[in-house]
C-alpha cells in the first residue's frame, strides 16, 4: 500500500461528521472510527444493491432527456454604467 491521503474536516461544512464522530473518540482514536464508518457505509451501499430486485433492471426504454426547443432566443448586449457597477459592488 502507498501512502495514505489526509483527511480534513471543515468545521461548518464537515459539522454532521464531526458532531457524529466526536463522542466516538472518547472510546476510540480517530483512524478506528473512520474506518469503522466507511465499513458501514460499504455494507450499506452493498446491501441496497442487492436488495434492488434483478426484475427492476429489465430492459425498459426509458427517455434520456427531453431536448427544449431554443432556437427563438436571442441574446441581447447589455453593458453597466460605471455608477452601477458602483452601486453593485456596494451592494455585495
Amino acid at each position: 500500500m502507498g501512502k495514505r491521503p489526509s483527511l480534513y474536516l471543515r468545521d461548518k461544512k464537515d459539522k454532521d461528521i464531526i458532531d457524529y464522530v466526536t463522542p466516538l473518540l472518547d472510546t476510540e482514536d480517530f483512524s478506528s472510527v473512520i474506518r469503522g464508518l466507511v465499513r458501514d457505509g460499504i455494507k450499506y451501499r452493498q446491501g441496497v444493491r442487492s436488495a434492488v430486485s434483478p426484475t427492476m433492471s429489465s430492459n425498459v426504454e426509458v427517455l434520456q432527456s427531453q431536448t427544449l426547443d431554443l432556437g427563438g432566443i436571442e441574446l441581447a448586449k447589455k453593458e453597466a454604467s460605471d455608477e452601477e457597477i458602483k452601486a453593485r459592488l456596494d451592494d455585495f
